[in-house]
């Protein structure tokens, strides 16, 4: 993902304030300024090591030039950094006629001369030398850059690697069945592991977030619930809060056309061109009844199939599990969510590299020498890829304060399968040891179910449905993220953050 590193000099806060803003305007997000509130060196951090840690996970440099800029030895050293390091540096003229020694085999932009054209020059530049705005997302660093066994969600558009091709095609897809009006479903379909929920929600869904001419409801999961989920993803899209959840979901069962109007609602104020896009994520859980809730999954395809079939301006995305693709297909109210499947394979492993250095480049992670290549090894197969992604959380809670992950960390950690298997033998191990042993086969087996080809298959439970015991266990494996619970229709549920974890319990029932 594409980030900025502004140098100037600090006499030169108006003109770099309307740099900063030009460059949000082009889109720019990832913008790295020492005074910015939320951006820049926090509060009694060492402010030339925050400096130099930010150019180095910076993907370039903007030169701010003026007199004083080009007189600044800090200035000078942050260039010095970037050529040594091979980052591309723009220097942008801003007054008189300025130069910089370190910078003579280097096209300037005459912004002082040309005005908005020479930014227009600037952006041709930059996007030439594969700094495109598109790519550029903010990202907070106070958060971990490997989401572990969760997929990465919109905040997470900054570190989301290896997947930039298949997000390009989806982004085109979208928009031109929307040119086209050719019908609002799309699905994405791949095999537990292969990370097309991440591909929705850290790839299009941050794409689209950005335009104008969309509006983006939360992904939600269907739960046991489907009908109140869906009303609360449209409470959160229309006012930023749930609290009306209970009103929507009566307009809905009432009158299933009335999605159409809800949706309609949320383009108010934006002009009659925008369009809205409802993303409902593991779709295959309408297959279920029994977590379903039986009528209320079926009200809910009546529901959605009352979008307008031909109004572009409404667009839904499912995802699912390759192995529900013909289940869902030979369901005659499920069929029109999965006619145009789009495939989203395991990750070659070639990828894996950008995988782990991408995000640890934004966040100022090293690696020690050889290590990447050793996960990639041990990682195995593409369907792999969360349990990498487990071991990479893990590892980064155990960096070195000067930001190094070393090989003797990694080989406590017992590698990246052996990450997973660790960490839940050491939550069962605090179970048993508190008493709560005997309920572990039993909750935890309440959340995996096994298939005609005996196959796991998680399940979603509401939290309240757990016996006190059983509600220890999930409470463990949730707090080390290896469960996962969120809202379904205004009701906790459990859920297991990838089927993986329990291949050994469901073999051993």
């Amino acid at each position: 993902m594409a980030s900025l590193f502004l140098s100037h000099s600090s006499e030169d806060r108006s003109v770099v304030d309307d740099v900063r803003r030009r460059l949000a305007d082009e889109g720019f997000d990832a913008v790295f300024l020492d005074y910015d509130p939320d951006q820049g060196i926090p509060a009694g951090r060492n402010w030339e090591a925050e400096l130099y840690s930010a150019l180095r996970r910076a993907d370039a440099v903007l030169f701010v030039a003026t007199e004083p800029s080009v007189d600044s030895k800090w200035c000078f050293a942050e260039i010095a950094l970037a050529r040594s390091t091979g980052k591309p540096v723009f220097p942008v003229r801003m007054s008189g006629a300025v130069t910089h020694s370190l910078l003579n085999d280097v096209q300037w932009v005459d912004v002082a001369a040309e005005g908005d054209l020479g930014y227009a020059r600037l952006w041709a530049a930059m996007r030439d030398r594969g700094v495109d705005p598109s790519r550029s997302f903010d990202w907070d660093s106070k958060r971990s850059p490997y989401p572990g066994l969760a997929a990465y969600g919109p905040a997470d558009a900054a570190v989301f690697f290896g997947r930039s091709d298949l997000v390009g095609d989806l982004l085109n897809r979208v928009e031109a069945r929307r040119r086209q009006q050719s019908g609002p479903f799309l699905s994405i379909v791949g095999p537990s592991g292969s990370g097309k929920s991440s591909v929705v929600r850290a790839g299009l869904v941050p794409q689209l977030l950005r335009r104008d001419d969309w509006v983006v409801v939360d992904p939600f999961n269907p739960g046991p619930r489907p009908v109140s989920a869906l009303a609360r993803a449209l409470a959160v899209a229309r006012s930023g809060s749930p609290n009306d959840r209970v009103a929507i979901e009566r307009r809905l069962r009432a009158d299933p056309a009335e999605v159409a109007e809800l949706m309609k609602d949320l383009t108010v104020g934006r002009g009659g061109a925008t369009a809205v896009l409802l993303v409902v994520d593991q779709a295959e859980q309408l297959l279920r009844p029994e977590d379903a809730g039986g009528s209320d999954h079926a009200e809910f395809m009546n529901i959605l199939l009352s979008t307008p079939h031909k109004d572009p301006n409404v667009q839904v995305v499912c995802t699912l599990r390759s192995e529900f693709l013909g289940s869902m297909a030979r369901d005659p109210d499920l069929a029109a969510l999965v006619r145009e499947p789009i495939v989203v394979g395991p990750l070659p492993r070639s990828r894996f590299p950008e995988v782990i250095e991408g995000p640890a480049h934004r966040a100022g992670i090293r690696f020690d020498p050889g290590l990447v290549q050793r996960m990639v090894e041990e990682t195995g197969a593409g369907e792999a890829l969360p349990l990498l992604g487990y071991a990479l959380q893990q590892l980064h809670q155990q960096r070195r304060p000067d930001g190094l992950i070393t090989g003797e960390t990694y080989l406590a950690l017992g590698g990246v399968e052996g990450a997973l298997r660790q960490r839940a033998d050491e939550v069962q191990e605090a179970l048993r040891s508190a008493g709560h042993g005997e309920a572990i086969i039993p909750a935890l087996l309440r959340l995996v179910a096994v298939d005609e080809h005996d196959e796991p298959l998680g399940r979603a439970v509401a939290v309240e449905t757990f016996s006190e015991a059983q509600r220890h266990v999930v409470d463990a494996f949730v707090e080390a993220r290896l469960l996962s619970t969120d809202s379904a229709g205004g009701s906790a549920v459990a859920r297991v953050a990838h089927e993986t974890l329990f291949w050994g319990v469901a073999a051993d029932s």
